[in-house]
């Protein structure tokens, strides 16, 4: 089965978490995503995207939030956790050790996919815009985790269904990846080259992020701190010219603000 636009994204990572397990400096194991990779064609117009790094950095964007997963079930409930937009994910097998449910929300070809594929869990045939899929995932608590997501759909489409979150699942998480200024120009290139670009990026400093989504913050999850944590733990994955530039910056206190990141917060009305 081919997967069209945006879906394409979904094999992107795919592959970039194959390759990770292949890896011997791996961050993490995933030999699902090998035995799920090898099952799809791979489409020839990401060939120029995934050649200039992307592999590394998807990979650590995965293992971060990962990270954050399990240092979430250390103080909160985490018995049922819901990706948006959950493409080729495999995270629940990663993390099965968690022993929480998982639910995967995504369109029709997608999940028809993961189903076919044997993929665990309940699965949910919806656009992550569509009002009616809380419907079927059920209340809450969840937590919510919406990676490489939310930057391709229409801001004021992201807000309000934010919005609707907040009144559904109140006092539930959300994990999230942001884009920020300093990546959208390029990726925005190589998204719109795909015929789907990404739609925007943070307005704001990157520290502002919980605010502008109007997340309430978690403590002990800060988006400076996790900025500031996963660097650290990724720093010798790094380029050697970025490798140095963020031992600089990370010692220095200086982040720079317009960067993307993953951050954490409580849906609250």
């Amino acid at each position: 089965m081919n997967l069209a636009g945006v879906a394409q994204t979904a094999v992107l990572t795919l592959r970039a978490r194959a390759d990770e397990h292949r890896r011997a400096d791996r961050v993490f194991e995933d030999p699902t995503a090998v035995e799920w990779t090898d099952r799809l064609p791979w489409p020839s117009a990401l060939d120029e995207w995934y050649a200039d790094g992307a592999q590394n950095n998807i990979a650590l964007r995965v293992a971060d939030i990962d990270h954050i997963l399990r240092q979430l079930a250390e103080t909160e409930s985490v018995s049922s956790i819901v990706e948006l937009g959950c493409g080729l994910s495999t995270r629940d097998v990663r993390l099965r050790h968690l022993g929480a449910t998982w639910t995967g929300v995504d369109l029709s070809p997608v999940i028809d996919l993961r189903r076919t594929w044997g993929a665990a869990g309940r699965h949910v045939a919806r656009s992550v815009l569509d009002p009616t899929w809380p419907d079927e995932v059920g209340p809450g608590p969840h937590v919510f985790v919406a990676e490489g997501l939310l930057y391709y759909l229409p801001r004021a489409e992201v807000d309000a269904t934010l919005a609707r979150m907040r009144r559904a699942y109140a006092g539930s998480v959300l994990v999230m990846d942001v884009l920020g200024r300093s990546d959208y120009p390029n990726l925005h290139r190589r998204t719109a080259a795909l015929g789907v670009p990404v739609a925007w990026h943070l307005d704001r400093p990157f520290d502002e992020a919980l605010e502008d989504f109007g997340l309430a913050p978690i403590d002990g999850f800060s988006p400076d701190r996790l900025a500031k944590t996963a660097l650290a733990r990724y720093l010798p994955r790094l380029h050697p010219a970025l490798k140095m530039m963020s031992w600089w910056a990370l010692h220095a206190g200086l982040l720079p603000p317009d960067r993307s990141g993953n951050v954490v917060g409580r849906l609250s009305p």
